[in-house]
This record gives structure tokens, C-alpha cells and sequence, in this order.
């Protein structure tokens, strides 16, 4: 299979802008609509460089107030996306606390159509060690704890995904290490400008296995910190045989980047960070039904199980949240879009 064009390595190093428009001109922009600062997005190393405010005079490579991005195409694609991204934002609010899998589902198609990707995946991943355990440790201590797809049918199917677990856990490929390294801070990559030597990592088996195989051209990783040990990625696919453009990867950094309470509902809903153990399937099934104001009878009739058997499930949830009921576990839920 032919590899897409990949960018240079003079375009690999630089800060994603949209074509056709200088830097200063994109940061200009993008700062109109972030506050209370600009993040340039690296995609060769995990560190995020913090730009001054456009607006701050006293800094010396800050842009001037009196200029404005040209109206050239970039400018105008980027300012109609902008619209796009606050209109998903709301949409994601207006979810209710026990919908947060129909949100993140949404999620995932908005942001894949903006982009043109034909897949996404999430994955809520925990540190379980730290210090010399994970200096000797092949993931810096970083595991997945939980994983959710948009298109089944792009990943070879249910089987291929477990497989692929295994595969990963015995090999978890240098685009994972890169990624991990940088834990800690909002960052971007992709194949196509650089995460890798892409060259040298397409004769590897891991990207036979993971690539290759299943079609996959590029892939972008979105990687928001919650908290000192948990984070939320977001991983969106092409299989056309392209790569994605840098306005893209713009747009979609953008669109995640303003809502971490997003990320950590998204977290709270698997017990991400929050519990010792995890959770089991039937009690990941009372979740949203708790979250719903339902009575454990009510639970019962809808699942179609026995009470006293609901009522095993729903003490198991709260035991391990920590919570002496309903109304503290609502309240977790509640502070998690503070």
C-alpha cells in the first residue's frame, strides 16, 4: 500500500497554522475566541509552548493590536469552524449526566465531519505508578483503563479489538511512548507531521498490526490532563488514504480543548481516577440509571433483573465511589462541569 505524502521535515518541526496564512496571523486569530492565553500546538516533541497574549504590549514577540488576519480562505474557514465548535460545546451541555456516552458519541461524529476522519476512538488512562517503578516501566507507569469507539466496523470487529489490547500490551509502539512522554499537558500529534519517523516506523510489525491492516493512513491524538493521574485522549482516524491537513488538526485541538469538564465526565462515567477498582459491566449499566433519578425497582424492570440484584449493583457503585448514597454520587457528578 502507498503511504500519503508526508510533510516536511522543515513542516513537521514548525507549529500547526492553516495554509496560506502566516503564524502570527493564525495566533492572532485564535486568540480572539481562547482566553486567557494562546497554546501553540507542537507536534515533534510533547512540550506545549504558551505564547504571550496578542493584546500584551509589553511582550516582544507579541502580535500587534492594530493587526488583523487577512480575509483569505484559511481565515474564513477557521472563523466559520469557530461557530461550529461553540455549537458543540452547547450540544455537549445540554446532555444529561446519565447520557454521557450519547455525548461523547456525538462528540466524535461533529469533530470527525469537521475533519473529514472516518473514525475515533476515546481512552481514559491512569497513572498506577510513579518514581523508579515508572522509570523502568515501558508506559511511565500510564495504563488504559477504559476505551470507546466510534466505528466498530473500522477496527476489524470486537475480536481484532482485544487482540489488539493483547498485541499492545506486549508491544505498546513507539507512537505510545511519544505520547505518554508528554503527560501532564494539552498536546497534539499526528503521523503525518512528525510524532514519529513515520519512514522507520512503517516497517515495523506494530504498524502492520495497528495500521496497515485496518487501513488507518493518519491518526491524530488529542491528549487533555484531568488530573495528576488521569487523562483523556481522543484519537481520530483517516482511512482514505490521506493525511490530515494542519487546519485540521487545528480544528479538531480546538474543539477539545475548551471543555475539560467534558474530559472528566467522561472519566467520572468509567470511575477513572475516582475508584480503586474498577467497574464491573452490570454496575457501568446502573450508572446512568442512578444518574437518572430511577428507583432500584425501576432499574429492575428496565434491566430486566431482580431488585435485590439491582440493589447488589448500585451499593457496589457507590461503595467504590465513596459515597453514602444517591445524593453525594449526584454531587460528584454535578462538580465535574465546574
Amino acid at each position: 500500500m502507498l503511504l500519503p505524502r508526508r510533510l516536511t521535515s522543515a513542516e513537521s518541526r514548525s507549529p500547526v497554522s492553516p495554509p496560506g496564512m502566516r503564524q502570527d496571523e493564525a495566533d492572532a486569530l485564535l486568540a480572539r475566541i481562547r482566553n486567557p492565553e494562546v497554546v501553540s500546538i507542537t507536534t515533534m516533541t510533547a512540550k506545549v509552548t504558551k505564547l504571550p497574549l496578542a493584546s500584551d504590549p509589553s511582550a516582544s514577540n507579541a502580535v500587534p493590536r492594530h493587526r488583523r488576519p487577512r480575509k483569505n480562505k484559511s481565515a474564513v474557514a477557521l472563523q466559520r469552524h469557530e461557530d461550529d465548535i461553540y455549537k458543540l460545546w452547547d450540544e455537549l451541555a445540554d446532555f444529561g449526566a446519565d447520557a454521557t456516552r450519547d455525548a461523547l458519541m456525538h462528540c466524535m461524529r461533529r469533530i470527525c465531519a469537521m475533519i473529514n476522519a472516518q473514525n475515533s476512538y476515546w481512552i481514559g488512562a491512569v497513572r498506577f505508578a510513579d518514581g523508579k517503578k515508572a522509570e523502568s516501566d515501558a508506559l511511565s507507569g500510564w495504563r488504559v483503563r477504559c476505551v470507546d469507539v466510534l466505528n466498530m466496523a473500522l477496527t476489524g470487529g470486537p475480536n481484532r479489538l482485544a487482540d489488539a489490547r493483547r498485541v499492545r500490551n506486549a508491544d505498546p509502539g513507539e507512537t505510545s511512548r511519544v505520547a505518554i512522554a508528554g503527560a501532564g499537558e494539552f498536546r497534539v500529534y499526528s503521523l503525518g507531521t512528525g510524532i514519529v519517523d513515520l519512514d522507520a516506523f512503517s516497517k515495523t510489525e506494530h504498524y502492520d498490526f495497528f495500521y496497515r491492516q485496518v487501513g488507518i493512513t493518519d491518526r491524530i491524538w488529542i491528549v487533555m490532563p484531568v488530573g495528576p493521574q488521569t487523562e483523556s485522549y481522543f484519537l481520530f482516524d483517516k482511512h482514505d488514504g490521506r493525511f490530515f491537513t494542519q487546519e485540521e488538526l487545528y480544528l479538531a485541538a480546538e474543539a477539545l480543548r475548551g471543555i475539560k469538564w467534558f474530559h472528566r465526565q467522561l472519566l467520572l462515567s468509567h470511575g477513572v481516577g475516582m475508584v480503586e477498582s474498577r467497574l464491573t459491566p452490570a454496575e457501568h449499566k446502573v450508572v446512568p440509571l442512578i444518574l437518572a433519578g430511577l428507583a432500584e425497582k425501576e432499574m429492575a424492570e428496565k434491566l430486566k433483573l431482580k431488585k435485590s440484584t439491582v440493589h447488589q449493583y448500585v451499593t457496589g457503585v457507590y461503595r467504590k465511589f465513596g459515597v453514602r448514597g444517591r445524593t453525594e454520587f449526584m454531587a460528584l457528578w454535578l462538580n465535574a462541569r465546574l
